[in-house]
């Protein structure tokens, strides 16, 4: 089989993930992605089969392939690998980020501020234009992470930290929270880290770094908790 169509198969498929075309429990074709990408099904089933080894994408026999719904358990486990991960690379005596790299962390900081803005102007968003901004704030909060991760110029933790944020926006795809305040806090944090880290003041970077992921996931465990007392009540009053 030609490595080639492989990996613009596997890679076009992860972008799709990445990019929040497909949610958590949504079936991914096989002849859609050949078709689509005009490659036999060969290299298709090749690359999924690839991603369902590294976890982004499941396969039950008789019903096909779908994205991986990750547990709240499971989540945790992908935010405490973000914090060692970043918190080890700024601490690294190699870590270093290069003028590009800190335009890349105030272009996701600027992008951010733009998103609440928008926030600002509509009364409400339909579901189009939700799923939009979800994925504008997920890509730019990603960039955010990355490139600070980028400083140790680690390929293997940077790919590892790509692929389990991936994870994290499966998950959190239809559980963010839009509200202004949720929004200004998360680039009020951003902001704080950039500076510390233009600064190189590293020690106090990893001090807010380390408190703004634990921060997220405890936001997290709060709207996971509401879910499921919302999917009892619903199945509470179904029965009856």
């Amino acid at each position: 089989m030609d490595d080639s169509c492989r990996s613009t198969a596997y890679e076009a498929i992860r972008e799709a993930i990445l990019q929040g075309d497909f949610r958590e429990g949504d079936r991914v074709s096989e002849y859609a992605f050949a078709k689509k990408l005009e490659l036999s099904r060969a290299p298709i089933r090749e690359a999924i089969n690839q991603l369902v080894t590294q976890g982004l994408l499941e396969q039950f026999p008789g019903s096909g392939t779908f994205v991986r719904k990750l547990t709240f358990a499971e989540l945790e486990e992908v935010y405490e690998l973000r914090e060692w991960l970043e918190c080890s690379a700024i601490t690294s005596p190699r870590y270093a980020l290069k003028p590009a790299d800190l335009e890349a962390i105030q272009s996701a900081c600027d992008e951010i501020a733009l998103l609440i803005k928008e926030t600002q102007t509509v009364n409400q968003l339909d579901e189009v234009e939700t799923s939009s901004f979800v994925k504008r704030l997920y890509l730019a909060d990603a960039r955010f992470h990355l490139f600070i991760l980028r400083g140790a110029r680690n390929k293997l933790a940077l790919q590892t930290m790509q692929d389990r944020l991936i994870l994290e926006q499966i998950w959190s795809s239809n559980r963010v929270s839009l509200e202004a305040e949720s929004l200004e806090r998360l680039h009020s944090e951003h902001v704080h880290i950039l500076d510390k880290l233009r600064k190189q003041d590293y020690e106090a970077a990893v001090r807010f770094l380390r408190k703004h992921i634990r921060d997220a996931i405890n936001n997290y465990r709060e709207l996971d908790r509401d879910q499921k007392q919302d999917e009892l009540l619903d199945t509470y009053f179904s029965t009856k």
